[in-house]
């Protein structure tokens, strides 16, 4: 999927702790970590082949031409190749999300090889604390790559500077970027749950599971992009007792049957470590 729910096993105390530990050993695993897993691609400024820019007003721009959401969805799948370029002008909108919805849906149909995302800001006091990096957001071969879980990890690219805000607790002035560091930090103190890229959006899943709510397990400010949300190690044995319960099955749909039996899997294998979950829908 284009936009997927990256699910993370890990310690939720720990994780809190870690967030204004101010523990440089630990903000030189995030660094190593941070490293794109395309080292050629972070080399080279990225640069989409069609761009796809939503307003902060959240008006919807394909290639400068105002669209709407039906036509966006048409002029995606009339792609045969090459690279969309998804910018994203601060601050989130329920525009924002209808188009990442729309996109979760539609780019995998296309004949798109990547895409990639960046954040724009008119407001200079918001700019200076937002990363405008552009970063490979979903790209084809990885979705389509190794089947082995254990020799997959996502590219961040994340400022180092947001990684540095968290280790040390300045949260004052955070944003989307300091989102997907916690990510990152999720990622080198827990487990990256492998679910063969079958999870996307967990609401037509038709599971009423406490990860679609919107809360993070440390205070950023604005948590609007990516969504995060988390569970504790008993919640988590909550929801995986819960669903265990359910007739997982969904004759109408074969990807949302694969999307409920992959994510009980991954709440089960958190519950038998004890562990919590920290969920990122981007």
């Amino acid at each position: 999927m284009s936009y997927s729910t990256r699910l993370y096993a890990v310690d939720i105390d720990a994780l809190s702790a870690a967030v204004g530990s101010c523990d440089d050993s630990l903000l030189r695993r995030l660094r190593d970590a941070n490293t794109p897993a395309d080292d050629a691609a972070a080399e080279v400024e990225l640069h989409g082949d069609v761009t796809l820019r939503i307003t902060s007003e959240g008006r919807v721009l394909f290639n400068g031409q105002p669209m709407t959401l039906e036509e966006l969805s048409h002029a995606i799948l009339s792609i045969e190749s090459g690279s969309l370029e998804v910018v994203m002008e601060f601050p989130w909108t329920k525009g924002h999300e209808a188009v990442v919805l729309a996109n979760n849906e539609n780019v995998p149909k296309s004949g798109l090889e990547r895409v990639i995302t960046r954040w724009e800001c008119d407001d200079p006091q918001v700019s200076k604390n937002l990363d405008k990096t552009a970063r490979i957001s979903w790209s084809r071969t990885e979705s389509d790559g190794d089947d082995d879980d254990s020799s997959f990890r996502p590219a961040f690219g994340v400022s180092e500077d947001a990684l540095s805000d968290l280790v040390f607790g300045r949260l004052e002035n955070s944003g989307p970027d300091h989102g997907y560091a916690l990510e990152v930090i999720c990622f080198v103190l827990g487990e990256l749950l492998p679910d063969d890229d079958l999870i996307g959006d967990l609401e037509p899943l038709e599971l009423d599971t406490p990860l679609e709510q919107k809360r993070t397990p440390v205070p950023l400010k604005h948590p609007d992009f990516p969504v995060i949300s988390f569970l504790t190690a008993d919640e988590v044995a909550a929801e995986s007792r819960r669903l265990s319960r359910l007739d997982l099955e969904f004759p109408d749909d074969e990807d949302i049957e694969d999307a409920r039996e992959a994510l009980f899997q991954c709440l089960k294998r958190a519950a038998d470590k004890g562990l919590g979950v920290v969920a990122f829908y981007s």
